[in-house]
This record gives C-alpha cells, structure tokens and sequence, in this order.
C-alpha cells in the first residue's frame, strides 16, 4: 500500500481488471475436410468406396453409424444392421412416394435429415468447418458423395492417430463393413536400429 497526495492509503490493484468471462470466446482454427466432396474415388477406399456409397448408400451409413458408435454416439441404433435398415426404409419410402433420385438423393430430405446429425457429429469431433445448412444440402443433395467423404476422414484421422503413436501402418481394408478397419502393426526398433514387426 502506498500514500497519495493527500496522505491517504491506496490499495493495489491488479494489472488487469478483466475476468475472463468477459474477454469472449477462445477463438479456435476450424479444419477442413481431408478430401474434398467430390473424390468419391479417391484413396483412402478407391473406388470401392465410391461404388458402394453410390450404389448402397444404406450399407456405407451403416459403416459410418457402427464406426461413430465407437465415440459412444449412437446413430440409428447404433449398429451395422440397424443404421443401413433405418436408411434403406427411408429411401424405400420415398421410392414408394416418387420422390426418389437415386439412392440416397431425393426430392425431400428422407434419409438426409438422419444423415446429416451423423455428419454434424463428426465435423464437431474434428473441428471442421461448416453449418446446420451445409450439412442438410449436402447429405440432400449430395449423399452419397458425404458418406464416401465421411468415411475417408474417419480413414485418414485414423491413420494419423497411429502415425502420431508410432505405429507402423497397413493397408486399410476394402470390403464391406471392414472397409473403415486399419490394421494395427506394432513395430519397435532394436538398439542396433532395426525394425521388428
């Protein structure tokens, strides 16, 4: 404490007066996606994964819905068969009423408005960038080519989990419900510098 002009006690006061509830929100970095919308072919997946999200979106939601179960998340019951049936029921329904495309695309949002929770959950996992909107036009419009997207990230983020443990990676499968499986290799190195697998 310290006298004034006037002979009076001051007290110190802090530097900063600010409390941190009203310094605003911590501003983060919003990612992008890995692959961009239109790779439907591209790798991680090939072009098995872009036939099978083209041809059979229902069987690679169901992949996605029992990948994303994984985060305890749960989409459409929260596995294979459950997801892929609540998908393909909705795109049945909308054939039945016209209002089908293709697969996965159609004239109201039928299986979009359950496709794109699924994709809100993984762009706030990943902190990628994006809105309730983009979400809606792009699983409407675009379905098929999101799951094929979706599943390349959860592909490439896995892939560099296990870069980041230093693990050795495999070459991830293709098929089916295995197509989001990337083998775990663990590798060591001995004192001489080599490599065990």
């Amino acid at each position: 404490m310290e006298l004034d002009k006037e002979n009076k006690l001051q007290e110190h006061k802090p530097l900063s007066t600010k409390s941190k509830s009203t310094l605003g929100p911590v501003l983060r970095h919003k990612a992008e996606w890995s692959s961009e919308l239109c790779d439907c072919c591209a790798r991680p997946g090939g072009g098995a994964l872009g036939c099978v999200a083209v041809c059979m979106p229902y069987v690679q939601f169901g992949v996605l819905a029992e990948q994303i179960s994984k985060d305890g998340q749960t989409f459409a019951f929260g596995s294979f068969c459950g997801a892929a049936s609540v998908f393909m029921l909705l795109d049945v329904a909308a054939s039945c009423l016209r209002i089908g495309i293709w697969p996965g695309v159609h004239l109201i949002p039928t299986s979009a408005l359950l496709h794109m929770q699924m994709r809100k959950h993984l762009r706030s996992k990943y902190g990628i960038k994006g809105s309730f909107l983009g979400d809606l036009c792009t699983t409407w419009w675009c379905g098929p080519c999101a799951l094929a997207q979706e599943t390349r990230e959860i592909i490439i983020r896995a892939q560099k989990e296990q870069e980041a443990l230093g693990l050795a990676l495999g070459t991830p499968h293709m098929l089916g419900h295995m197509i989001l499986t990337v083998p775990l290799r663990a590798t060591a190195k001995t004192a001489k510098g080599e490599v065990l697998v």
